[in-house]
């Protein structure tokens, strides 16, 4: 099921921002008193698929899913990693927003309940929550010259339930019972 996408990263606004040149590649030299955002993202389960990832600036556009960020990029992962480097940035509040777009449709895939089945991950590395990373606990400050920021993926949500037929606790995602232990059996088959 295709779900919402958090991160705020919607194709027509990526496309804009690359052909305008706005992902931060550049190898022009900053602007005297602007600042610089040196991002590393971690935690990938592997190289397979893109990072999205979502620079916004300021508590409404973080906020408004439907807003444009102000800085996007699509990245290949290397290494289970990603490095990201923006350059002329204006100092300011800024909040990042990334996710693991494993099967790449460009979304933030969720169950029907909304939780993640995608690897997500914010500025500050808040801990994961039934709800996005508020702008308070993402924000960040960025003064002139270079900013590091690391951020540390969350692995998808996996629901704890009791098999009846084992009686014991089976890893399962939105409650459907595991391929490697099948469906319940009935007693005595």
């Amino acid at each position: 099921m295709r779900g919402s996408n958090p991160v705020g990263i919607r194709l027509p606004w990526l496309l804009l921002a690359v052909l305008a040149g706005a992902t931060g590649a550049s190898n022009a030299d900053p602007l005297p008193g602007s600042s610089v955002l040196e991002l590393s993202v971690t935690g990938f389960p592997n190289g397979e698929g893109l990072a999205h990832i979502a620079l916004l600036a300021g508590r409404e556009t973080y906020e408004d899913e439907a807003a444009a960020p102000s800085f996007a990029a699509r990245l290949p992962i290397v290494d289970k990693r990603v490095t990201w480097r923006v350059e002329s940035l204006a100092p300011g509040e800024y909040a990042v927003r990334v996710f693991h777009d494993a099967n790449g449709n460009d979304e933030l895939d969720k169950s029907r309940r909304g939780v993640p089945k995608e690897h997500f991950g914010f500025s500050n590395d808040p801990p994961a929550k039934r709800r996005p990373a508020s702008w308070d606990e993402a924000m960040f400050r960025l003064d002139p010259g270079l900013t590091r920021i690391e951020i540390k993926l969350h692995a998808p949500r996996m629901v704890k339930i009791l098999n009846p037929v084992k009686s014991k606790p089976v890893l399962c995602e939105n409650r459907r019972w595991c391929t490697a232990h099948g469906p319940p059996r009935a007693p005595g088959v």
